[in-house]
């Protein structure tokens, strides 16, 4: 059979284990549609992976139109998983995906860094007419060109810097040679200009002060919606190994979506000593209703410790008190 907007190659894998068959579809081309009804089988647990690849020198985008799985907190049933980057290849995983509804479908489209994006769909039991359906599409790469978020050997995170005011000592993130990007709540309103206030970078000698500090026009004091601002150094800074900016991304983007694995810098000491705390991000709609109910905004994410002393909280506090050790973070 002749497709003219894209090929469709089938090739049935050998049973990984006795509960799980699978296939890989392979799809290339400038354009499509896909959808794992014409290739999951109903009758019994699937591991299915879908490979999209875009025209050579571009990025694959897809948009869904329709997804149904399983759904919990953790996708641990049914889930499908969005990887950037070839089967046979180091993947990023983008997103896990579970549930039923709009709600549980990402809102925008979904692009790839380079010319590859894999779906990986899983369930414990029978699919029973459950999956996905996306559309796809070539497009012209928009990532940074590489001066940007990027760890070297001097310093994983580059970006980092730290904030002592008037309020609390608080992480801040370089976005461009002389902007941070902070949360609000580490300063105090109205503002005191006689307030000493100062910016540190952990993985670099410099240091500078802070001229301006521009807060969302819609956030407020004790509130985690809209709990971001602006700080304006007083001096550009010059990238190198041990400096360099983090990647914004594009105004499209619907980031982190659930299951994209996060770390969090926390607690400032201002001696080249922090930790890292790993969230793997939490479905919204699993979250609000298993926890904070309205107070979770689209402007918040939920975030689920994966190990360490948060993991241990998580076994101990299970049931009513789970919520103590269920972060929520401003979605920055």
């Amino acid at each position: 059979m002749t497709c003219t907007i894209a090929t469709i190659v089938l090739a049935v894998l050998a049973a990984m284990s006795a509960e799980c068959t699978g296939e890989v579809v392979e799809v290339m081309g400038s354009s499509g549609a896909l959808s794992s009804l014409h290739s999951v089988p109903n009758d019994t647990a699937v591991t299915s992976t879908f490979i999209i690849h875009a025209r050579a020198g571009e990025a694959v985008k897809i948009k869904f139109t329709w997804l149904s799985l399983l759904d919990d907190l953790l996708c641990a049933k049914e889930s499908l998983e969005i990887l950037d980057g070839e089967f046979y290849q180091q993947r990023n995983s983008l997103a896990l995906l579970c549930g039923t509804g709009p709600e549980s479908v990402p809102p925008r489209s979904i692009k790839s860094s380079g010319e590859n994006i894999t779906l990986v769909l899983k369930s414990n039991g029978p699919m029973e007419g459950r999956g996905f359906s996306l559309l796809y599409k070539s497009v012209t790469p928009t990532w940074p060109p590489g001066n940007c978020g990027i760890a070297t050997m001097y310093a994983p995170n580059p970006w980092l810097a730290y904030i002592t005011s008037d309020v609390t000592d608080c992480f801040a993130t370089l976005i461009s040679r002389w902007w941070l990007l902070t949360a609000a709540h580490c300063f105090s309103r109205p503002m005191d200009n006689t307030t000493q206030r100062s910016i540190g970078f952990l993985q670099a000698r410099e240091s500078r002060d802070i001229v301006r500090i521009v807060f969302h026009p819609k956030s407020q004091e004790g509130s985690l919606d809209y709990d971001i601002a602006l700080v304006q150094m007083n001096q550009p800074v010059s990238f190198s190994e041990h400096l360099m900016p983090v990647c914004l991304p594009e105004a499209i983007q619907h980031l982190p979506l659930a299951g994209k694995m996060c770390f969090i810098d926390d607690d400032p000491t201002f001696d080249i000593t922090y930790f890292k705390v790993f969230v793997r991000i939490v479905n919204q709609t699993s979250c609000a209703s298993a926890f904070y109910g309205e107070a979770l905004t689209s402007r918040m994410m939920c975030g689920l410790p994966t190990y360490g002393y948060y993991m241990d909280c998580m076994r101990t506090k299970l049931g009513d008190d789970e919520n103590l050790c269920l972060q929520l973070y401003p979605r920055l």
